[in-house]
């Protein structure tokens, strides 16, 4: 069995043992997952459900005084 598998047969264990999808969200986003795969997660999940469309990434450079050489 995979570990994805695994984690889902862990997910449906404690939503059967009373554990709400909100509170099983909240600690993987505020303990689990870093600050950045938190927010690419949250980022995605907005545009998953229609809440946001997905964003072109253009490149940005963060020095931009390299461009006046």
């Amino acid at each position: 069995m995979s570990d994805r598998n695994k984690a889902f047969e862990l997910q449906e264990r404690l939503i059967e043992e009373g554990i709400s999808d909100s509170s099983l969200v909240n600690f993987l986003v505020n303990n689990w997952l870093s600050g950045a795969e938190a927010l690419e997660a949250m980022q995605a999940a907005l545009v998953e459900f229609g809440l946001e469309e997905e964003e072109d990434e253009e490149y940005e450079p963060e020095n931009e005084d390299f461009l006046n050489y």
